[in-house]
This record gives structure tokens, C-alpha cells and sequence, in this order.
């Protein structure tokens, strides 16, 4: 699926030499299913300044991002890409 994202956070990905799909899954791969979710509903609004780039995401991450939030719309996965480049890429 291909969404856009704040083209900065694009940068940031290709400069810290991580694949965004690979960030993205080891997020989703890790994160406490039982509080995650709790705490994303506590996010009124949220959004990244700046011009958009194209990026696509793999399916498997939209399955798993769809199953556990109901939510594959273009912010929301802009969000989740945000909080996975604070992780290591292991």
C-alpha cells in the first residue's frame, strides 16, 4: 500500500540507513497489544509538518496494523513510522 509521509521522516529513515518496513514491523511485532491500542485512542490529533513523499508499505504490515488498530488510514501509519524510527533495527 502506498501512503505518504512527512518527507523529513523519509529522510531520517534513509539517512540512519533503516528499511521503513523493517522499523515498521518491529514495532508492531513488539508493542504490548493489552496497552498499545489503549493508548494510541489517547492521540487526539497528531501531525507530522512539512512536504509528503511516497513510500510503500508491505502488506504484511497493513494485515497486521489493520487486525490490531482497525486503522490503516495515511496519518495514522505516518504516526506509527514516527514512534518505529525511535527503535533500533535489530
Amino acid at each position: 500500500m502506498k501512503v505518504l509521509i512527512n518527507k523529513e521522516l523519509r529522510n531520517i529513515f534513509l539517512s540512519s540507513h533503516k528499511n521503513h518496513n523493517h522499523s515498521l514491523n518491529f514495532f508492531l511485532n513488539s508493542i504490548d497489544l493489552n496497552t498499545c491500542s489503549k493508548c494510541m485512542k489517547l492521540v487526539k490529533q497528531f501531525e507530522l509538518l512539512g512536504n509528503r513523499v511516497e513510500v510503500e508499505i508491505d502488506d504484511s504490515n497493513i494485515k497486521i496494523i489493520k487486525k490490531i488498530f482497525c486503522n490503516t488510514e495515511n496519518a495514522f501509519i505516518e504516526q506509527l513510522l514516527w514512534i518505529a524510527i525511535f527503535l533500533p533495527e535489530v
